[in-house]
């Protein structure tokens, strides 16, 4: 008795030592790629990003296991609010136009840009079936508040490989790929 009772003390002793897992951190946003700084643009836009929906205002990135059911991790975390890198990773990708100088709200002048985007992300998650999403909807307004043309977005990315990393890698191309759409209707 007296043995197991010790076999059952080291078990319990073994098991409590063990590490948790790493925390592993993304970024949404690459910070290798830096705007360029752009002159003699004719128009300015400020780009407005929407409150987030509640699920995405936390560090943990989402994952969909089926229509009602959401995982959120808590080893793989955002470096950065989402709130703040879905408008820097929408407006690096907008600046490639020539013509228009897109500004996210905390730039200086922004303020004084007539024109204003506002996005409102209803998605952006993974999906085990589906592999990363994005459901956006935007609106672009005049100083007055008038609704020059306003759009939606739903897509989805197959992902060629497992591991979040590259369901990062697919979240910031969709919303490359939102930016695109919202270029062509300029």
């Amino acid at each position: 008795m007296r043995i197991i009772i010790t076999l059952f003390t080291l078990y319990v002793l073994a098991a409590c030592s063990s590490a948790p897992p790493p925390l592993q951190y993304y970024l949404l946003d690459s910070p290798a790629k830096v705007s360029a700084p752009h002159t003699q643009t004719k128009r300015q836009i400020r780009l407005e990003l929407l409150p987030l929906p509640e699920y995405l205002q936390q560090d943990g990135l989402v994952m969909r296991l089926s229509d009602s059911s959401l995982h959120v991790s808590r080893q793989h975390l955002w470096a950065q609010a989402l709130q703040q890198s879905v408008p820097q990773v929408l407006v690096d990708a907008l600046n490639n136009h020539q013509q228009v100088r897109f500004v996210t709200q905390s730039e200086p002048g922004a303020l004084q840009a007539a024109e204003r985007l506002v996005i409102q992300i209803r998605h952006l998650l993974i999906d085990q079936q589906q592999g990363a999403i994005l459901s956006a909807q935007y609106w672009l307004l005049d100083q007055q508040g008038s609704i020059h043309f306003q759009g939606s977005f739903n897509q989805s990315q197959q992902m060629a490989q497992d591991g979040y990393p590259h369901a990062v890698e697919n979240l910031q191309l969709l919303l490359k790929n939102l930016a695109a759409q919202i270029q062509t209707e300029l």
